[in-house]
Formats: structure tokens, C-alpha cells, sequence
């Protein structure tokens, strides 16, 4: 049985943890945001055990600076957000490996693209992370 999330990815910020100071917009922005996932639809599989799904995002490096993100065996931990009101809060994050493999380096004006297995237990299984209430 899909499960959509229409709004998902359209209101999603991807995390990622870096080594480099946080961007930060401007009370007005200007710029497009650093992150552009591949859809602003997504249709989630729910299975017997685990709701499940891939996010495509590609970071466009316009810090002035070169990026780096830790990572194992090219996992980055990331979270997503939804809009609720006139805020965001979090909805999903990943789940990560204990190791250190060599940064991801993304240099000023760069671009690199991050693929995201989303995957969730469902409710009254013993799968973690779980999504919260989707309403």
C-alpha cells in the first residue's frame, strides 16, 4: 500500500552534519536553497515491517567556502523537516554507522548529490526509527 507524502519533500530541509560553520540566510532570502531535492512528490512503500522510500538531493555549495561532511561508508546522517504553521520541525532521521570513512569534500560553487533511503517501522513493529503521526 503507497503511502504519499505530497508535501514532503517540497517543505523538506536535508541536514547534513559539516566541519564548516552553518550557512545562514538572511531574514529576506535571495538565494535558493542549497539543498534541491529530485521531486517535490514521493510515494513511500509501506511493507509488513517498515515503510520505505529513496530522496534524491543535490547540494549546491554558494558558501564562499569548500564543504565537508563526515560520513560512513558514505552515509551521511541527515534529518528531514516538515512545515507546521510557520515553523519547521523534525519529522525523520537517518540512522548512522559508527565509523569515519574520508570527508566528502564539495569546494565552492561545487555540486554534489546525496541519495536518501528513508526508511521507517511501522506502527506496533520493533523497526526503528519510526515516522511520527502524519496528521
Amino acid at each position: 500500500m503507497p503511502l504519499r507524502y505530497a508535501r514532503l519533500a517540497s517543505t523538506a530541509v536535508l541536514m547534513l552534519t559539516t566541519s564548516c560553520e552553518p550557512y545562514t540566510l538572511g531574514p529576506e532570502p535571495t538565494k535558493e536553497a542549497l539543498f534541491q531535492t529530485d521531486s517535490t512528490t514521493y510515494t513511500f512503500v509501506t511493507g509488513e515491517v517498515a515503510t520505505e522510500g529513496r530522496i534524491t538531493a543535490t547540494l549546491t555549495n554558494r558558501s564562499g567556502r569548500t564543504m565537508y561532511f563526515g560520513n560512513c561508508l558514505g552515509g551521511t546522517p541527515m534529518t528531514l523537516q516538515r512545515q507546521e504553521g510557520s515553523g519547521w520541525k523534525d519529522f525523520w532521521s537517518s540512522v548512522q554507522l559508527l565509523c569515519l570513512s574520508p570527508l566528502i569534500v564539495v569546494p565552492d560553487r561545487g555540486t554534489r548529490a546525496f541519495d536518501m533511503r528513508v526508511f521507517a517501522g511501522t506502527a506496533g513493529s520493533n523497526v526503528y526509527p519510526k515516522f511520527p503521526s502524519l496528521t
